[in-house]
């Protein structure tokens, strides 16, 4: 019956930066600003329409170009345009939106608008009277309760899952997800522990996900994970810490802490990573058939199918 109490609290572990500030480009003559459209898989590709940028300074507050730059791009959305006021790159807003971060060169016809002189009026006409509104995805890296890596290893997380060089907020895309083992470890462990959280998770069935826009959330897979607590971290990670018991409780003889984190690498792929650290007395230790520290680790994949 011990045993079984032991291996239920470490089944329970393994169920399933800001990046540096970019230089402002507010030069009026710099390259025309592209028109793109969402793509409905995910995504952007170019229109074939490029705005000159004088035409764009008559078109919204020249204070606030000075401040945070040109727009990347224009979206064209059911024809209206919405200037996207980033200085990110055009890889990052396709990711944004659910894309690879590739968007291939335009091959059709191009269109310019003014491209050599101040003034065209003929053309200009042409755009829509809503670029002024704004996609402000400079924005997206401003979570609020967002936790930093210092934060994260002092409550013993995993600093590897989250310090990668920032590539930007991910969308993950809607669809059939599926859980992917890599790496399964259980050390000082009761036997069975090892096997048991490869079933957990390697046993998930795939799943319809509709993931929570603007930010995705864990909980957004199941009801037991939207049943934690999950901090922020960073532009795509998560870290949480759904159980703790100390060794007071109940004269228990017997201290878990559960360690979760989870990180979108991309529109298709969600690291996983789980940890269940147990400290037992030696008489419980002994009747466990472990030592009497046990640390089982846990990393893989959700992934779109």
């Amino acid at each position: 019956m011990l045993r079984g109490i032991i291996l239920a609290i470490a089944l329970v572990a393994i169920s399933p930066t800001h990046g540096a500030a970019q230089e402002v480009d507010s030069n009026w003559d710099g390259p025309d600003v592209p028109e793109v459209r969402r793509l409905q898989d995910g995504g952007i590709e170019y229109t074939g329409r490029w705005i000159a940028r004088r035409i764009l300074v008559k078109r919204a507050d020249i204070h606030d170009l000075h401040r945070r730059g040109f727009p990347r791009l224009v979206l064209n959305k059911d024809g209206q345009l919405f200037a996207v006021m980033t200085q990110k790159s055009i890889g990052h807003i396709d990711r944004f939106w659910g894309g690879d971060g590739h968007v291939p060169a335009y091959e059709g016809e191009i269109e310019l608008f003014n491209p050599d002189v101040w003034a065209d009026e003929d053309r200009t006409s042409k755009l829509p009277e809503v670029t002024d509104k704004v996609v402000k995805l400079d924005e997206i890296a401003e979570r609020p309760g967002a936790i930093d890596l210092d934060t994260v290893a002092a409550e013993g997380g995993p600093i590897e899952l989250f310090s990668d060089a920032e590539i930007g907020a991910i969308n993950p895309v809607d669809g059939t997800w599926i859980a992917q083992i890599s790496d399964v470890t259980a050390t000082g462990c009761p036997s069975g522990v090892e096997a048991a959280a490869f079933g957990m998770i390697g046993g998930t069935p795939s799943t319809s996900v509709t993931f929570t826009k603007p930010w995705w959330s864990p909980g957004d897979f199941n009801a037991e994970l939207a049943a934690q607590t999950w901090r922020p971290v960073g532009a795509n990670g998560y870290f949480s810490t759904p159980y703790k018991m100390g060794t007071e409780a109940a004269g228990s003889g017997m201290a878990v802490i559960v360690n979760m984190g989870m990180q979108a690498r991309a529109p298709d792929r969600i690291a996983v990573w789980g940890r269940v650290n147990m400290k037992l007395n030696a008489v419980l230790a002994q009747m466990a058939g472990g030592s009497q520290d046990c640390v089982a680790l846990i990393t893989g994949h959700y992934v779109r199918q």
